[in-house]
């Protein structure tokens, strides 16, 4: 569906060229979600206007629909528009428009009567739950309830691809989960493209298919969620998967210099996660191990586990078989 080949974007400020976004390969396929992560600084937003237009490459393709950005014109740029729904941080809401007529805004703009506009925002109140306040203005509703209005409008147009931008920075915990499983059932009921920018993992791991991972404008990493999450190759993804699991990395390093044994990372996936094969390895081989941290959880529909342990005994190099033989992902720790 979005597709970059070596695709780079600079600016010029006071006589002095400021690189935003490194050249970069990426392709993004259609009905994914797919999430964009980074610091602030990173390119992440860059690189959303550059897939709607509002941005132009400094060099570089970049194709968007089957069409090429670069040999689009003004009437071109605009009825791809149409096909990209946008939803942003702090929802941009018209403060002197009801509910119905912020949804309806975009259809307005394109010459659609009243009647159908009105029609087609009505079905969307009830998609986003809240047919109850279709007369309200945004001052009236929540923070989550304002996101639900900004996605309902994006979704106004039909659109092929939704750009969400910080979609869920804004909200608390408990409404953003609640906006992230809007998003997923969007996805899966209209199979619609999402590209997803945020400086937050644990958002790319409730509800992303794969993702990439900026870093000063340059792309870092890229690849499945439970891959990337699961085994970062890159400091700066560590650093998320760290921040997202809310691991002092130094604390954890000062910890585990003081206990005995071997270090094993386990990471079970799937039906994996939910047998007993620590108790039943450590039976079979005799070794003895002490849990150092450990999760469970879902990446999307996939459950999860990833434990730290620190193995005693004779036989580690069996007992770690044993795991692999089991479907488990081992990796030895270096201290």
């Amino acid at each position: 569906m979005i597709r970059f080949e070596g695709v780079h974007k600079s600016y010029s400020a006071a006589g002095r060229e400021a690189v935003a976004l490194h050249p970069l390969d990426l392709e993004i396929r259609a009905g994914e979600v797919f999430g964009i992560v980074g610091h602030s600084g990173a390119g992440k937003s860059t690189l959303l206007r550059l897939i709607n237009g509002l941005e132009t490459p400094s060099g570089g393709v970049l194709t968007v629909d089957g069409q090429r950005l670069d040999t689009l014109d003004g009437d071109g740029l605009r009825a791809l528009r149409r096909r990209v729904g946008m939803i942003f941080q702090h929802f941009n809401l018209l403060s002197a428009k009801t509910v119905i007529d912020n949804i309806a805004f975009p259809l307005r703009l394109a010459g659609v009567s009243k009647a159908k506009a009105h029609a087609r925002a009505q079905e969307l109140l009830v998609r986003v739950g809240l047919e109850a306040h279709r007369d309200k203005y945004p001052a009236q509703l929540s923070g989550g309830q304002k996101q639900r209005v900004g996605v309902a409008r994006a979704l106004a147009t039909e659109p092929k691809i939704l750009l969400c931008d910080e979609a869920t920075s804004a909200l608390d915990p408990q409404t953003t989960a609640s906006v992230l499983q809007l998003l997923d059932g969007i996805n899966r009921e209209l199979g619609l493209t999402i590209v997803l920018i945020t400086h937050e993992m644990d958002v790319v791991r409730r509800v992303c298919d794969r993702v990439a991972v900026l870093d000063a404008g340059h792309l870092v990493e890229s690849g499945p969620v439970s891959e990337v999450f699961l085994h970062p190759q890159h400091a700066t993804t560590r650093r998320f998967v760290a921040e997202s699991d809310d691991v002092d990395e130094a604390a954890q390093h000062d910890d585990i210099a003081h206990v005995e044994g071997r270090l094993l990372r386990l990471t079970f996936t799937g039906e994996a996660t939910w047998q007993p094969l620590l108790g039943r390895v450590s039976r079979e081989t005799g070794i003895d191990y002490t849990i150092l941290s450990g999760r469970i959880d879902r990446i999307k529909r996939l459950p999860y586990g990833q434990l730290t342990l620190a193995v005693t005994g004779d036989h580690f190099d069996t007992a770690a078989q044993r795991f692999a033989d089991a479907g488990v992902h081992v990796e030895e720790i270096a201290r």
